[in-house]
């Protein structure tokens, strides 16, 4: 969901941000300057909880769907057909009219984030996430929410593995996109996925409870209520059944700014985590992953503290973007396979995991 290309830090100055340095640590073009009225990354209601809409975002339409008819796609859907854009959940993404779904990078409406999933960092992310998936969901046929699940990409990967999906996303253009993307697919793909709009927290009233499986990717850091927001999820889940979040990792956000040679930007985040000494003090709690960021979202230890306190064990958990997250809008290169296998080793092993740009938690509900 919207995807969350953000460090999530807000400027209160509106000053512009540091421009990339080019060269090796850069690999990519400059970011757009700040936009007047576009800076909030961090909105004080969000589209997830069925509110009003703010920056949004899942995946983007899987560029090696079959083609198919698309006559039929809108019996293939369970819409809510609600006001248009004035309704819960319903707010456009990124604060854009011309269309684009916007990301957000360091504060600023930047990437289009449909193109982004083409691009390096977007394959990447979704293959990762995938393959994490595999190693710890129940066999298919099996029974899955994707809570938050924008345009349709995993949801897609899913089906085409022989689960039903259940997607509730709440924001129209998102809707509109993963309608697209889904009207590409053969129809026994589109037959075992149901496309529901609507926030996080009407999840429970509008599909029920009792899944096989949760997901709520790129969704977290855009929440206000976080814990609310996993004790939602849990509930959506039977006894038994897997949870999967992915957020962003608080305590390495500093590394994209610093490949980018961004120092300002690194230092600003620094002092957002811990007391910002520099003294290598140790915290005065020990915490699962990394010293607790500003923003309890982007706390992996604290996801991971409120789920086990809901009765939801962890399996396991990830880094995404160890290696690739500073690499802007580069496109994938002919050696993709070897970028994600060494990606995908990093995010098992420490200390590279503990530095990724998002991280991937498993958790299964106990009986």
């Amino acid at each position: 969901m919207r995807r969350h290309l953000d460090d999530g830090r807000t400027r209160p100055d509106q000053t512009p941000l540091e421009e990339p340095r080019r060269g090796p640590a850069s690999a990519g073009p400059a970011r757009l300057a700040p936009v007047a009225g576009r800076v909030p990354a961090r909105p004080q209601v969000s589209a997830r909880t069925g509110a009003a809409a703010g920056p949004a975002g899942a995946a983007g339409v899987d560029a090696t769907a079959d083609r198919a008819d698309t006559a039929d796609i809108a019996a293939d859907q369970d819409l809510d057909q609600g006001q248009s854009g004035g309704g819960p959940g319903r707010g456009p993404a990124g604060g854009r009219d011309d269309g684009q779904l916007l990301a957000m990078i360091d504060g600023v409406p930047d990437y289009d984030y449909v193109a982004h999933t083409a691009t390096l960092r977007g394959v990447v992310r979704q293959r990762l996430v995938t393959r994490a998936l595999r190693e710890h969901l129940p066999a298919a046929p099996a029974r899955i929410v994707d809570v938050g699940g924008g345009t349709g990409v995993q949801a897609l990967a899913l089906a085409r593995l022989g689960y039903d999906v259940t997607i509730c996303e709440p924001d129209e253009r998102m809707v509109d996109e993963a309608t697209r993307a889904f009207a590409t697919a053969p129809k026994e793909i589109r037959d075992r996925i149901r496309l529901v709009q609507c926030g996080a927290f009407e999840v429970a009233d509008r599909v029920g409870t009792g899944f096989d499986a949760t997901l709520c990717h790129g969704v977290i850091m855009f929440v206000p209520e976080t814990e609310a927001l996993l004790r939602a999820l849990v509930r959506l889940t039977r006894p038994g059944g897997t949870i999967s979040i992915v957020g962003k990792n608080g305590p390495g956000l500093a590394l994209r700014a610093g490949l980018q040679g961004r120092w300002r930007d690194v230092l600003t985040q620094l002092a957002e985590n811990g007391d910002g000494a520099g003294n290598g003090a140790l915290p005065p709690e020990p915490v699962v992953l990394g010293p607790a960021p500003a923003n309890s979202a982007d706390d992996p230890s604290l996801i991971r503290s409120v789920l086990v306190a809901e009765g939801a064990e962890p399996l396991a958990w990830y880094g995404i973007r160890t290696f690739t997250d500073h690499l802007a809008d580069e496109p994938p290169t002919a050696d993709l396979d070897d970028i994600v296998q060494a990606e995908w080793v990093a995010g098992t092993l420490d200390p590279y995991r503990q530095v990724a740009r998002l991280v991937h938690l498993v958790h299964r509900r106990q009986p």
